[in-house]
């Protein structure tokens, strides 16, 4: 049966810190076997491409990287390099431990793009700011940690983040008290453990111990979205994750999400996509050969 295999987070540079940065070519060769294949990761990643052309697969899009343009690709995602040469670039990776709590919606928001947009650095004077930045992480991680390094790094990342959304909205959720910003994340964490369990939003809020309005509020918040939509989404992702992905049967799928009946899944899965697994299967190996 073919599994979707999970990349490991390795610091390469300096393992003080939960942030790498690599270029591609060393990326390729330290795992050139299961880089080269579809592969899920639980840390955040960044990929630039500085020369040429990069043909990168997230989830069902397939990217085209050129010269001077960038991807985000988010935690839990699936992802593989479609072509090994013919490109040069920079990779920057951390995990949410390396990011501060006062940061970590205004990331999410901007790591969890569904349509994987490619980024084009078209300012001449951002680009270099961009330049400047990666090199500037690269030298810092090749020194001793020390009381000061974490903040230091973690404000450059979060400089070149921020120059490449210049002119966009981030959504700011920086007032958030502690203990929502507990809940949130307690709650994303089980829906990954439990979505399978078809638990609902009473469910979750009686685990993290507060009321369904209260959940409501956090999620909406935080995430932009409500529980209910939040779950639904977590659990249609990783539907067309294993029709893109596995060989799995339908039939084994609804099983694997945890539906009683295969037709249970295919009248949910067309409820809110609007086709059918088998279909939505069908039309993915279609492009991917296309």
């Amino acid at each position: 049966m073919k599994t979707i295999e999970t990349l490991a987070f390795k610091p390469t540079s300096n393992s003080g810190q939960n942030l790498y940065v690599s270029p591609l070519d060393s990326h390729l060769n330290c795992g050139q076997e299961i880089l080269l294949k579809p592969h899920r990761t639980y840390f955040f990643m960044m990929i630039w491409v500085t020369d040429g052309m990069l043909d990168y697969h997230i989830d069902q899009h397939l990217c085209h990287i050129e010269k001077n343009n960038l991807i985000y690709i988010a935690p839990d995602q699936i992802h593989y390099f479609n072509n090994q040469t013919g490109f040069e670039g920079e990779l920057i990776a951390f995990t949410e431990d390396f990011i501060p709590q006062s940061a970590f919606f205004p990331l999410l928001h901007i790591f969890n793009n569904a349509y994987a947009t490619v980024k084009n650095i078209q300012s001449k004077e951002i680009l270099i700011k961009v330049q400047t930045l990666f090199r500037s992480l690269s030298e810092e991680l090749k020194k001793e940690p020390d009381e000061f390094q974490h903040a230091l790094l973690f404000n450059m990342l979060y400089n070149l983040i921020l120059f490449i959304e210049r002119g966009k909205v981030v959504q700011q959720v920086t007032d958030m008290a502690s203990k929502d910003f507990q809940d949130i994340i307690a709650f994303k964490s089980l829906v990954a453990k439990n979505y399978r369990e078809h638990f609902n939003v009473r469910d979750y809020a009686e685990i993290l111990d507060i009321t369904t309005q209260r959940l409501g509020q956090i999620s909406a918040a935080a995430l932009g979205k409500t529980p209910k939509e939040y779950i639904m989404e977590y659990m249609l992702t990783e539907a067309r994750r294993m029709l893109n992905y596995s060989n799995e049967s339908v039939k084994e799928i609804s099983f694997s999400l945890g539906f009683d009946e295969p037709t249970n899944f295919t009248k949910y899965f067309k409820k809110h996509t609007g086709i059918s697994p088998l279909i939505y299967r069908r039309n993915g190996d279609l492009q991917r050969k296309g």
